[in-house]
């Protein structure tokens, strides 16, 4: 991701497929299934979504939905209190979902992103629940056209699930200064390679410099959907300079021995301000973008070091 990263606040505990599958017999999907009316009710009639499999269990009040290894192209809508539960192989035997052989992948987008992936382990609510599941964005266009939402993959309405501050765009020197890359936080509508959406313009409508420490958010736009999660106020915008992302690079190459590009450092640098307020059941998921080798050169540079 370009823009930024995703923060997902997750509550609730991973359950055991193997414990629930054992204890009833909900409905089962497969990438081989077919959503025939009445199916799912055994492995050998599995359906083909994950969202009819969802309403199947409503409908006949079964607690679960057991979901086979596979792609799932589908932004999937909990309800009803049903637990959506991977971690099944292609003979519906129970393994570590971490395995790529019980791996279900959930796609939001018609076309495969570009592989950034979420690993949920339990969102827990009235609507229901996600275990043991992969979870991969639409392939949503960032500023260089990575893929930008990968933690929107799957709407949940009314779970235990809070999005917050999840968009974080290069304030560098300050939005104040003017030498910037945060359309979002300090742009205004406009059009730009055939796209209205939230750009770095003056009065008369021309692209302003921008400036950033990352090459990759150097831009003076941001992708449409962005500009639409902005505007129904179901994403939160927020700004971090260069300073900021740039001590974020070091703190988690130091503590982690992970090395991330100048674009997640941003988000990176959220993340260390915003985890001091949160709960202590509560956690994080933060999607990093890339590594940060190809930015060496430019930190070495910033910092007086040669290579």
């Amino acid at each position: 991701m370009t823009r930024a990263l995703a923060i997902a606040m997750i509550a609730g505990l991973a359950l055991a497929p193997a414990a629930l599958a054992g204890s009833f017999c909900g409905i089962f999907v497969s990438t081989t299934g077919s959503d025939d009316i009445g199916g799912g009710l055994s492995s050998d009639d599995a359906v083909r979504t994950i969202n009819y499999a969802i309403e199947r269990a409503i409908d006949v009040g079964a607690p679960c939905v057991f979901v086979q290894q596979g792609v799932y192209t589908e932004i999937v809508r909990l309800e009803g209190n049903v637990q959506v539960i991977g971690g099944f192989d292609a003979d519906w035997e129970t393994g570590s979902y971490l395995d790529p052989e019980h791996q279900a992948r959930i796609v939001g987008a018609v076309e495969k992103g570009l592989g950034q992936f979420v690993t949920v382990l339990a969102l827990d609510g009235d609507s229901g629940g996600l275990t043991n599941l992969v979870i991969e964005g639409p392939d949503a266009m960032g500023s260089s056209g990575d893929s930008a939402l990968s933690s929107y993959a799957v709407y949940i309405d009314g779970a235990s699930v809070t999005l917050t501050d999840v968009r974080v765009e290069a304030g560098g020197e300050g939005v104040a200064t003017g030498r910037h890359s945060a359309p979002l936080c300090a742009g205004r509508p406009g059009v730009l390679h055939g796209n209205r959406t939230y750009l770095m313009e003056d009065d008369n409508g021309q692209i302003i410099e921008t400036h950033s420490i990352s090459a990759g958010l150097d831009y003076p736009g941001v992708g449409p959907e962005h500009a639409w999660l902005k505007d129904i106020g179901r994403a939160t915008y927020v700004s971090v300079t260069d300073d900021e992302a740039l001590r974020a690079f070091h703190r988690l190459t130091r503590t982690e021995g992970i090395i991330p590009a100048l674009e997640t450092s941003h988000a990176i640098a959220h993340v260390l301000d915003l985890a001091p307020r949160m709960r202590t059941d509560q956690s994080m998921i933060i999607n990093l973008s890339g590594r940060g080798d190809k930015d060496l050169n430019t930190i070495a540079r910033l910092e007086g070091i040669e290579l």
